[in-house]
């Protein structure tokens, strides 16, 4: 009996993963980009995410540098640069700089002036949109208002299709 509720239960799991858009309701749609602070790799700079809301999308994903799947996006991103570069994408987490600089090396991210890396030292981001793990992403428009939240990686795609929609 044991063997039928663990085989159910995997089942269940594994069909959970097959959702049409990972979306997270964060109660703040249609709202503007909050005032999120973040200190940038260089230990000095810090920066609002109200700041980039200049009449293009802004993209907030909060990672973990050690995550695949936050990886996995960040190079996506990266591949697909040249046709997302009317979209700023901010990249924070909550991990120490050092971890950051680290991504930001690897990747290379000052090459890119459309992406920025930040340390969310308040952890400001996880309160206000109630997120459970990493990749979350926040998708603004260029109106500055927020479309929606999505968990898990996603394709830049469908990041470019809900920025612009």
């Amino acid at each position: 009996m044991k063997t039928y509720i663990h085989i159910i239960i995997i089942i269940c799991f594994l069909a959970s993963c097959y959702g049409k858009e990972p979306r997270l309701n964060s109660g703040h749609e249609g709202k503007p980009i909050p005032s999120l602070n973040l200190m940038l790799t260089d230990s000095i700079t810090n920066i609002n995410a109200k700041d980039f809301s200049n009449g293009k999308p802004v993209v907030l994903i909060d990672i973990s540098p050690y995550c695949p799947f936050c990886n996995a996006m960040m190079k996506d991103i990266i591949d697909e640069n040249k046709r997302l570069t009317e979209i700023q994408f901010i990249f924070l987490s909550a991990f120490p700089i050092d971890d950051l600089k680290k991504i930001s090396n690897k990747y290379q991210l000052t090459k890119y002036p459309n992406i920025t890396i930040g340390r969310d030292y308040e952890g400001y981001f996880n309160k206000y949109y109630n997120s459970s793990g990493v990749p979350c992403i926040a998708i603004y428009g260029k109106n500055g208002l927020l479309k929606q939240v999505m968990m898990g990686k996603i394709s830049t795609n469908l990041i470019k299709d809900i920025a612009f929609e």
